[in-house]
Parts: C-alpha cells; structure tokens; sequence
C-alpha cells in the first residue's frame, strides 16, 4: 500500500510535467517536485507516526499475507485455551467456517463442565456469540426457556452487539434531590 503512495507521489508529476500542455499556469518543474516531495514527506511522516503510537501487538497485520479467514484459523490453531478459541465467534460466521467443527465439538464436549463451574469468560455475552447448533439440545432448551420463549435472541440482540445489554456497564440514578 504504501509503495503504491510513493509510486504515485513520483508518477503523477512526471505525468503531469511530460503530458501537461504548454500554458501560462503551467507549473515549473521545480515546483511540481517540491510539492510533491512535500507530499510524500507528509506520507512517511504519518506512517512513522502510526507506527510509533501502535499498539505493536498489531505489527504483523501490517506485512502479513494471510487473509482475514487464514488468520481466523491460525488463531484458533495457536489458542492456548478455551476462552481463546471460544472467543473467535464473537466475529462474523464465515472467518470460524474452516474450523467451525472442530469448535462445535470442543463446545458440546465441554459445555456441562462449563455450566457446572464456570469459567470467569464464560459470560452471558460470550454466551450468547455461541450459535445454536453447536450447543447441545439440552443447553439450547434451557436457553430458549431462560430466554422466555421459542427465541433465544432476538431484536434486543443489537443492543447486546453495541454493548448496551447484557454485560453493559449499570449507570447510577441521580440522587434525589434533598
């Protein structure tokens, strides 16, 4: 991407010095080269800031070839527990679908064991990210039950998504006046 900036910050002036017609507003060479050197300083200079200030956990998203989806399977690959592999549902459907198997019987494996002595992770938030399917039947019909009906989501759902649900952070009344 940023090759693509600095071949387009050397290009364009060079298009525009060779192709530009002859007229009186027609730009001198020098001053098409300093803007653009002004340019392309800024350029550089922002992706060294960007680089400064990153977070450096998030580095390798920079010059990594793999796709959204490969990441998604080498993460899970490399999870060192639970709470690691069950968290990648929290994303859409299609970055778990490669290992989406494996995940549904590490869920139904341990799922009573979880429900017995829960894991600090296992939240109704995390809970809610796990699909019906890789439930077991019993999980899910107690969920719908707990959920009050045949649904176990619903529109309340995207309040859920945004934060403002289950697991939101309880704001305090204003004390009443005296």
């Amino acid at each position: 991407m940023m090759l693509e900036h600095v071949l387009f910050c050397i290009g364009a002036p060079a298009m525009y010095l060779n192709c530009a017609p002859d007229a009186a507003w027609k730009l001198s060479a020098a001053q098409v080269w300093g803007m653009q050197g002004i340019a392309l300083g800024g350029l550089v200079l922002s992706w060294v800031v960007l680089l400064v200030y990153m977070d450096m956990k998030f580095l390798n998203t920079f010059y990594s070839t793999m796709t959204g989806k490969q990441d998604f399977a080498h993460r899970f690959k490399m999870a060192k527990n639970d709470e690691q592999r069950v968290g990648l549902l929290g994303n859409h459907p299609d970055f778990y679908k490669s290992f989406e198997d494996e995940l549904e019987t590490l869920i139904k494996a341990k799922w009573d064991g979880w429900k017995s002595d829960p894991p600090g992770w296992l939240t109704e938030q995390v809970i809610y990210t796990i699909p019906d399917h890789m439930l077991p039947v019993t999980a899910v019909l107690q969920l719908k039950a707990e959920g009050g009906g045949e649904r176990r989501r619903s529109v309340v759902s995207i309040r859920n998504s945004l934060g403002f649900g289950v697991g939101a952070a309880v704001v305090a009344p204003y004390p009443s006046p005296v």
